[in-house]
């Protein structure tokens, strides 16, 4: 979607619009809704709407994790992975309980949550560690805040992660070694990463075709083995 288009909508009062379908109940609705939000999130200004008109909303996208449908799950998650974007709403959406319900959908979502799952993660290091595509993403994104990092291990999340290397999709193996990558700078994480058998998935990606999964493996590899080995 062109950028000049995600301002457009927004400023119609689209993105608020669309939030607003996220409370119905009827999952075809919410996931399309969620689908639909998702891109405009990925502008500056749109955050910054959020932040202004729509923090009360980021409550909604929490418990709409505890959804029974994947398609509803797998969006929200792309979601937050682009809201968490921003600080406040990183911090917002820790205070608020994501990362319970990322930790717990690592164990027990499909292969479709998971790629956004992942890319969640990433984000944790700055944060209470907020958190496979999109799971992966999502949980790579909170993992930036405060002590999300040790919070996320703490609740059980870290040794399901890596199956998620198991995956034949591209987009969710990247996604699942940067939320190793920013996981395992947590001592007791990187402990369970390697208990877990994580090293020898590492060291064969290190042969991939993509030049950056190859990097975000050995920095992975570099953290796991600096920790353990002390």
């Amino acid at each position: 979607m062109d950028d000049t288009l995600k301002v457009a909508i927004a400023e119609a009062d689209g993105l608020r619009l669309l939030w607003s379908l996220l409370r119905l109940n009827h999952a075809k609705v919410q996931a399309n809704a969620a689908g639909a939000i998702c891109p405009l999130l990925d502008h500056p200004k749109n955050l910054a709407i959020v932040g202004e008109q729509l923090t009360g909303g980021l409550q909604l996208l929490v418990d709409l994790l505890r959804s029974d449908d994947e398609n509803v799950q797998s969006n929200v998650c792309a979601a937050i992975a682009n809201v968490a974007k921003a600080e406040y709403a990183l911090a917002v959406l820790s205070e608020q309980g994501v990362l319970p319900e990322l930790a717990s959908l690592c164990s027990t979502c499909t292969v479709k949550v998971r790629k956004n799952l992942v890319r969640v993660s990433s984000f944790i290091s700055h944060f209470v560690l907020v958190l496979l595509w999109i799971e992966a993403c999502a949980i790579s994104q909170c993992c930036s805040y405060g002590d999300n990092r040790a919070v996320f291990g703490e609740l059980g999340g870290v040794a399901p992660l890596v199956d998620f290397l198991d995956t034949s999709s591209a987009d969710t193996l990247r996604a699942s070694v940067l939320a190793m990558l920013q996981l395992s700078e947590d001592p007791q994480n990187a402990v369970t990463l390697r208990k877990r058998g994580v090293v020898t998935k590492l060291v064969g990606l290190l042969a991939a075709d993509d030049r950056s999964l190859q990097d975000m493996a050995a920095a992975t590899l570099s953290n796991v083995r600096a920790i353990t080995l002390h």
